[in-house]
C-alpha cells in the first residue's frame, strides 16, 4: 500500500486541481445564490467522512501488515523459554487488538458525527419552513464555521492515523522480531551467572509497553480533540445578546406590516420593481442603518410577521443588501434572464494567477488578456 506521504506524492497534482475545481464551483455557487450555505455543509461533510474512511483503513492495513509475517514470529521459535515468553502471542494479540480497534472506532465515530451533521441540518431545513415563515435554516458564516470545524475534525485524525500506521512496523512489529531472542538472558559481568528465564523478556514487554501505550494515547488525544472541539463549538447554536432577547418582547408589528404584505405580491412583480420593493423592505429591517441586517434585527423582523419568540431566537440571519436584491433573481420567474451578467473568461483568470502570470505577462495569446 506505501504510505499517505508515497500517495500524495502521486496524487498530488491530480487530487490538487481536481480539488480545486470542486471548491470553486462549490464557493462560486453558494455566493451566487444558486445553491444555500447548506450546500458546502454536506461538502465539507462527504469530504471529511472520506478522510476519516481513508484513515482509517490505513491503519488497519499497517497494523495487518506489521502484524503478519511468513518468517517470524511462529510460536516454535519462541516457546520453551520462559511463561512470559511463550505468551508471546497473547502479548501482540493485546496491541493488535488495540490498533485494530482504533480503526474500528474511527469508522464508527466517522459514521456517526457524519450522521449527526447530516439530522442536524435537517432538522434545522424542516423546522425553518414548519415552525414559522421567512427564517433562515444556515446563514454563509455559519456554514464557514461548521466547515471548519469539520475540517478540524478530519484532519487531527488524519494526522493521528498516519502516524499510528506509519509507526506499526516498529510498536506492533517488534513482538515478531522478538520472537527468536526469548530464551536470550542477561549475564552478570561478574560472576557470569544468566539472570532467571523470563528477567529479560519482562523488562523488555515492560519499557515497549509503556512506550506503545503511551503513543497510542497521545495519538488517540489527537483525533479524539477534534471531535471535541467541534461539538463544543456547535455551528448550529444561534446565541443573541441578552439586549436583544429582551427587546423582542417589545416587537411593534405595525413597523413590518408594509413588508409582510408585500411578500405575497413580489412574484407577480417585475425583475426592476422586485429589486426596487426589497431594497425597501431591506431599509426597513436595518434599524440601525448600516447597510448590513444583523441577527437581531432579522429575529426582530421575524417576530413582526407573527413569528414566534423561539423561532427568532433559533432561525435569525444575517445579510446586506446585495444579498436580498439578488433573491430578486429566483423570486421573479425570469429574473435569471434580467439580471445583470458579468462575462468571465476563467482561462484568462487562471493564466494570471501566480505563479503562472510569472511566465504569461508578456505573451500575446488570442483571447486573453494577461497583465
Amino acid at each position: 500500500m506505501g504510505t499517505i506521504t508515497t500517495l500524495v506524492d502521486q496524487l498530488a497534482p491530480q487530487f490538487s486541481i481536481f480539488m480545486g475545481f470542486v471548491e470553486y464551483v462549490v464557493f462560486q455557487a453558494m455566493y451566487s445564490n444558486y445553491v444555500g450555505p447548506e450546500f458546502l455543509l454536506y461538502f465539507a461533510t462527504l469530504s471529511a467522512l472520506i478522510i476519516i474512511i481513508a484513515s482509517s483503513a490505513f491503519v488497519a492495513v499497517k497494523t495487518t501488515a506489521a502484524a503478519v509475517n511468513f518468517s517470524l514470529g511462529f510460536y516454535f521459535q519462541y516457546a520453551g523459554a520462559s511463561r512470559e515468553g511463550d505468551l508471546m502471542y497473547a502479548w501482540e494479540l493485546i496491541f493488535v487488538s488495540a490498533w485494530l480497534l482504533w480503526s474500528l472506532a474511527v469508522t464508527v465515530g466517522g459514521y456517526y458525527e457524519a450522521a449527526q451533521i447530516i439530522d442536524t441540518l435537517g432538522a434545522r431545513e424542516l423546522g425553518v419552513h414548519t415552525d414559522g415563515t421567512m427564517g433562515t435554516a444556515v446563514t454563509p458564516v455559519m456554514a464557514m464555521k461548521a466547515f471548519t470545524l469539520i475540517m478540524v475534525m478530519a484532519f487531527g485524525t488524519w494526522i493521528s492515523a498516519y502516524v499510528l500506521g506509519q509507526t506499526a512496523d516498529e510498536l506492533i512489529g517488534w513482538f515478531d522480531q522478538y520472537a527468536d531472542n526469548t530464551k536470550n538472558e542477561g549475564r552478570d559481568k561478574e560472576d557470569g551467572d544468566y539472570d532467571e528465564d523470563g528477567t529479560s523478556i519482562y523488562y523488555d514487554l515492560l519499557y515497549h509497553s509503556i512506550t506503545a501505550g503511551y503513543a497510542y494515547v497521545v495519538l488517540s488525544a489527537m483525533m479524539i480533540g477534534g471531535g471535541w472541539f467541534f461539538n463544543n463549538f456547535s455551528p448550529f447554536v444561534v446565541t443573541l445578546d441578552a439586549q436583544c432577547t429582551n427587546d423582542l418582547g417589545d416587537v411593534n408589528a405595525s413597523t413590518y406590516s408594509s413588508i409582510k404584505n408585500l411578500i405575497p405580491t413580489l412574484r407577480d412583480k417585475s425583475y426592476a420593481d422586485c429589486q426596487s420593493s426589497i431594497a425597501n423592505a431591506f431599509n426597513t429591517i436595518d434599524l440601525n442603518k448600516d447597510g448590513v441586517v444583523s441577527q437581531c434585527e432579522d429575529a426582530k423582523f421575524l417576530v413582526g410577521i407573527g413569528n414566534t419568540e423561539a423561532y427568532a431566537m433559533t432561525y435569525p440571519g444575517s445579510y446586506s443588501l446585495a444579498d436580498v436584491k439578488s433573491m430578486c433573481d429566483w423570486i421573479v420567474p425570469d429574473g435569471f434572464d434580467q439580471k445583470t451578467t458579468t462575462q468571465v473568461n476563467f482561462l484568462s483568470d487562471l493564466v494570471n494567477m501566480w505563479p503562472l502570470s510569472l511566465f504569461t505577462k508578456d505573451l500575446n495569446i488570442p483571447g486573453i488578456t494577461t497583465s
